[in-house]
C-alpha cells in the first residue's frame, strides 16, 4: 500500500479540496489534512472524498485554543467519536479510518503529557491510532531546550 498524506494549508490561490482531490487522484491511498480540516467539523467534504477515492483518513483532535470545559481525554474522545461517525455515514469503510489525539494540536504541554500517558483508553473507539510527535515543542520543554532545539534533542548525531 503506498501513503500520502495531505499537508494542506489554507494559502491565498490554493484551494486545500481542489489541492486534496488532485492528491487522491494519485498513487495516495490514505489522506491526512491536519490543520484544517479539525476531525472533518471544518472539512466533512474530505470524508466523501476519501469514500470516492478509497483512500483511508486519518482524523485528527485539534481545536482553536487549549481551554477544555472537561477532561482533556474525554473530550477528545468524543470529538474523534463523531468525526469516526461522519466518515462512515460517508462511506469510508471503518477499516480505513484512522485516529490521531492530535499531540501538538490545540494543547499545552501538560495537557500533551496527559494525552500521551493515556493513549491505552484511544482503543475503546475501535480504530487504529496514529501519533506524530516528532518535532513538538513539549518535548523541548521537558528537556529545558529552546523550542527551536527540541527536535535535536531526539536526532541522532
Amino acid at each position: 500500500m503506498s501513503w500520502l498524506a495531505l499537508r494542506v494549508r489554507r494559502e491565498s490561490g490554493f484551494d486545500r479540496h481542489v489541492q486534496a482531490r488532485g492528491c487522491a487522484s494519485g498513487s495516495g491511498s490514505w489522506g491526512n489534512d491536519p490543520q484544517r480540516h479539525l476531525g472533518l467539523t471544518r472539512s466533512p467534504e474530505i470524508a466523501d472524498l476519501a469514500a470516492e477515492s478509497h483512500c483511508a483518513l486519518v482524523l485528527m483532535h485539534n481545536q482553536d485554543g487549549t481551554d477544555y470545559a472537561g477532561d482533556v481525554m474525554d473530550e477528545i474522545k468524543v470529538f474523534l467519536r463523531t468525526s469516526i461517525d461522519r466518515a462512515l455515514r460517508a462511506g469510508v469503510p471503518r477499516e480505513r479510518v484512522l485516529i490521531d489525539p492530535g499531540i501538538g494540536f490545540g494543547k499545552t504541554a501538560e495537557q500533551n503529557w496527559v494525552v500521551m500517558r493515556r493513549l491505552s483508553e484511544l482503543r475503546e473507539l475501535g480504530q487504529p491510532i496514529l501519533i506524530g510527535t516528532s518535532r513538538k515543542s513539549f518535548i523541548g520543554k521537558l528537556l529545558d531546550l529552546p523550542s527551536t532545539s527540541a527536535w535535536r534533542a531526539r536526532r541522532p548525531q
